[in-house]
């Protein structure tokens, strides 16, 4: 990718958002820039769910964007906790429900997904890890906290 294609991907991906509506896999929540998505497990063993829901948040600005994540994970865990971050990195565990308790499973990240979620040895680990900086893509995590028991990572992106 050039720095010049760099540069055009959030600003693209903002106007496709505000022209075609939020994916076709995703119920838009009371406000813009809001999103509530499921994404599918990938289920190795024991019982496990088939999807976990993430409420997700982007705000657009001059220079940049900022994003809100948090998964929903206490339908199959407990009260989360922060475990382990740096600048680019977060992490959170909580203990499987009784029922979830064999799950051996992932959601993992991609290029536009930085969320790694991970059922296994009897917990539920969230992480976000961001890419490496760029000159014209620096990130980083600007806030960690527990909310109502989820983990929740805001992080910011300049273009």
């Amino acid at each position: 990718m050039t720095a010049f294609q760099a540069r055009l991907r959030w600003p693209l991906l903002a106007l496709l958002l505000v022209v075609s509506g939020p994916p076709a896999n995703a119920d838009t929540v009371t406000g813009s820039g809001n999103l509530r998505q499921q994404r599918p497990v990938q289920r190795l063993q024991g019982n496990c769910p088939t999807q976990i829901q993430l409420t997700t948040s982007w705000r657009w600005y001059e220079g940049g964007g900022e994003h809100l994540v948090i998964p929903e994970t206490t339908a199959t865990a407990g009260r989360s906790r922060y475990v382990t971050g740096t600048a680019k990195t977060a992490e959170y565990q909580a203990p499987l429900l009784p029922d979830f308790a064999s799950c051996v499973a992932e959601v993992r990240p991609s290029a536009d997904f930085p969320y790694r979620l991970v059922w296994k040895a009897g917990r539920l680990t969230f992480r976000v890890e961001l890419p490496a900086d760029t000159p014209a893509n620096p990130s980083r995590i600007s806030q960690r906290a527990i909310l109502d028991g989820r983990p929740y990572v805001r992080w910011q992106i300049a273009d």
